[in-house]
């Protein structure tokens, strides 16, 4: 339980089911990011990069289904002019 509670504080990942919220943060390599998203029955990958003033976030279920009314990504001050 502990190494996956080490991963979690890394990738700063939180599922609000009832809130239907998923936040994504990672702490670090924040530039360039890929890591394993886990949530009760649900497992894939998380994404993010930062090049040349887009923001890219991409998560990839390989196992299950989320349903997210709003998805919380960290912003990258005023130079970032896409988000996708």
């Amino acid at each position: 339980m502990d190494s996956w509670l080490v991963l979690m504080t890394i990738e700063n990942l939180f599922y609000n089911g009832l809130e239907a919220r998923l936040r994504f943060m990672p702490k670090m390599n924040k530039e360039m990011f890929r890591g394993l998203i886990t949530v009760i029955g649900v497992w894939g990958l998380a994404e993010q990069s930062v090049k040349d003033k887009e923001h890219r976030v991409a998560i990839q279920l390989e196992k299950g289904s989320l349903y997210a009314r709003s998805i919380e990504i960290e912003a990258f001050g005023e130079n970032i002019e896409h988000i996708a």
